[in-house]
């Protein structure tokens, strides 16, 4: 392992970093003989500094700047889980005396290598790719990195040494540095750093002059470990495939030798896994699903929202809008979300529907059209969203009657015995939990059974498309929206939302208009989303180049398109499942709809109300639209 270098323009190690290039620092201090010494970039590849891909040993230990163990370390970034294996429940190294052994043991292990673990627990591990794999059973040791220490790696191999030795067998060793599980800090670019204002041509030669294989996403950000962007350096983000296998360095180069052209040495270059800007929300399993408060005929924004055939994803419902019909002049409402979230699964559908929806993604859907009854019924709360929420309050419900307490007293109750009264009043609070949740309980089976989850069809849609930019007509940007008409059963419901009591956003409870401005810099943005709720997050200043893959007459070819962005300032700026959600100040002012965001979910994509109208007009021919409720 190459040393550490402490220097805050190095950013830390991204939980998904393939490869980095620092800004052009100089790396060695001033001697007698260099006063000067010349500027370099600091590389790493993988998460090591030695600027070398990552080969586990024989033995299928590997060492990182901030990690080392074996012997099947999960892919980084990673999720723990605190749940033992049933094997070990009444293990006797994992309680009482046995577990203090152990504990001092290895420990000792530790010390001895002038390691001081911060913590150290036996837990479960996986990388986040892999949610549906087994848990790694880990013995996991956080400790501050420290050049003294020397190599980290013989120390894991000792430890595992020691677990074996002791009758356990098949375990993990992993050893961390705090840093390793931290998230960057991710700022907009200054408008007075040299790159911001020739962005767009920098961005599109690096789109002109890289392999682009396995390429989705390049953008441009202050990315450090400091929450005052100051401090952190501009940095080239490109965000790419992880299944693709090549040597990132290349690509890194390929983009250090175009900022080079420019002059540009002050710009770092970080290359990270990412997905598709586009996804379908797939919820994880701890998501309960719908409450009480969903299944409602007037679904507010920020509920769930799918295609009546699709039984496991979601998109959100960004909000009710009005569109004035030419002729009555009458304002007739529609729930405004993305396409791809109201398009059914292509995999289902036969040869003739296939081909319709594929005509819909690339020319959109207007409301003339006769195929939109069969192929584009919606439900919101979704399928999936009823059945798991049916499924939690079943589980919740039996949770209290399981408890010891109730149980006691409905045995006493059933053989006439006598109560103690303390004890009845613990039965009878939690009686009459379990009577308010079978209420709960029966309003959603009955307003599933009766199919009221069944919101409409889709009025028109923009399809999957790339169309000009209404403000920059020499960008392209992505159009993905669509208005779903409301069944006679349903009506639209309230754009107003349930405020947090401090901090973005603090008291402000409904949207108020839709606002054709493009956001400006640092400008504080918000949404709703079915997955993330209530969400703060910063404008992105710079749009990011969106890499689009496409058949036209079929030949496979890539489309640039440059995507605003709205950055978290919390813990994340979006999810699967807030595709759909409306992105909007902190007054109200609708800015755009967001359709994606990145696989960390620290960046989230979204198209501006100016497109969004622009491009209705165009599909539906329609030009009055305002929101619901707006004055």
């Amino acid at each position: 392992m190459a040393g550490l270098i402490a220097n805050p323009l190095i950013a830390q190690v991204l939980p998904a970093e393939l490869s980095y290039a620092s800004p052009a620092i100089r790396t060695r201090p001033p001697t007698l003989f260099a006063p000067a010494p010349p500027l370099s970039r600091a590389r790493r590849s993988d998460g090591s500094s030695s600027d070398e891909s990552l080969r586990p040993g024989p033995d299928g230990f590997e060492e990182t700047d901030l990690r080392a163990g074996g012997p099947r370390l999960p892919e980084s970034p990673c999720e723990t889980t605190e749940t033992l294996p049933r094997i070990y429940w009444n293990h006797d190294l994992f309680q009482g005396h046995g577990s203090y052994i152990l504990d001092t043991q290895l420990r000792n292990i530790c010390q001895r290598k002038n390691v001081q673990p911060i913590s150290m627990r036996f837990c479960g591990r996986r990388s986040v790719y892999e949610p549906t794999t087994s848990i790694t059973f880990t013995l996991l040791v956080v400790a501050r990195r420290d050049q003294s220490q020397g190599s980290w790696i013989s120390l894991a191999r000792k430890l595992s040494n020691h677990l074996r030795g002791q009758g356990l067998q098949g375990l993990n060793v992993e050893i961390t540095d705090p840093k390793f599980s931290e998230r960057p800090k991710i700022h907009p670019c200054l408008p007075t750093d040299a790159i911001f204002p020739i962005w767009t041509q920098v961005g599109t030669d690096i789109f002109d002059g890289i392999d682009r294989t396995g390429v989705f996403t390049i953008g441009c950000f202050r990315i450090g470990s400091d929450y005052d962007l100051h401090k952190c350096p501009p940095t080239i983000l490109l965000g790419v495939d992880k299944n693709v296998r090549r040597d990132w360095r290349d690509l890194r180069e390929a983009v250090i030798s175009i900022l080079d052209r420019y002059n540009l040495t002050a710009v770092a270059v970080a290359i990270r896994k990412d997905n598709k800007t586009t996804r379908d929300g797939q919820p994880g399993n701890q998501d309960p699903g719908a409450r009480r408060e969903h299944c409602r005929l007037d679904p507010k924004m920020g509920a769930s929202i799918s295609p009546r055939t699709a039984h496991d994803s979601n998109g959100t419902l960004g909000g009710w809008v009005e569109v004035k019909a030419p002729t009555s002049g009458e304002w007739l409402p529609f729930a405004l979300t993305c396409s791809h979230c109201c398009f059914p699964v292509e995999e289902e559908l036969c040869e003739e529907d296939l081909k319709v929806i594929r005509e819909w993604k690339d020319r959109g859907v207007n409301q003339r059209d006769t195929h939109r009854a069969r192929l584009l019924p919606v439900d919101s709360p979704s399928y999936r969203d009823m059945k798991k929420g049916l499924k939690s309050i079943a589980a919740d419900i039996e949770a209290q009657k399981s408890k010891p307490p109730y149980q006691e007293v409905e045995n006493l109750r059933r053989e006439d015995g006598f109560i103690v009264p303390y004890k009845e009043n613990i039965w009878r609070t939690i009686s009459k939990i379990i009577r308010a949740m079978e209420g709960d309980q029966t309003h959603m089976t009955e307003f599933f059974n009766s199919k009221s989850h069944h919101l409409g069809m889709v009025f028109a849609a923009s399809g999957e498309r790339e169309m000009q930019s209404t403000d920059d007509p020499t960008k392209l940007s992505i159009r993905d929206w669509a208005l779903v008409q409301p069944a006679p059963s349903r009506r639209a419901g309230e754009n107003t939302m349930t405020p947090p009591s401090t901090g973005p956003g603090a008291g402000w409870e409904k949207l108020t208009r839709l606002q054709t401005d493009i956001p400006g810099f640092g400008d504080t943005l918000l949404k709703v989303g079915r997955a993330t709720g209530h969400t703060p997050g910063t404008y992105g200043g710079l749009r990011t180049c969106n890499i689009v893959k496409k058949i036209i007459n079929g030949k496979r070819v890539e489309v640039k398109t440059w995507e605003h962005v709205m950055l978290r300032t919390g813990d994340k700026a979006t999810e699967e499942g807030d595709s759909g959600s409306l992105v909007f100040n902190d007054y109200g002012g609708v800015l755009g709809m967001m359709f994606g965001g990145s696989g960390d979910y620290d960046l989230g994509y979204f198209t501006a109300t100016r497109d969004l109208l622009a491009d209705i007009q165009l599909i539906t021919g329609l030009k009055d639209v305002r929101l619901c409720g707006e004055e």
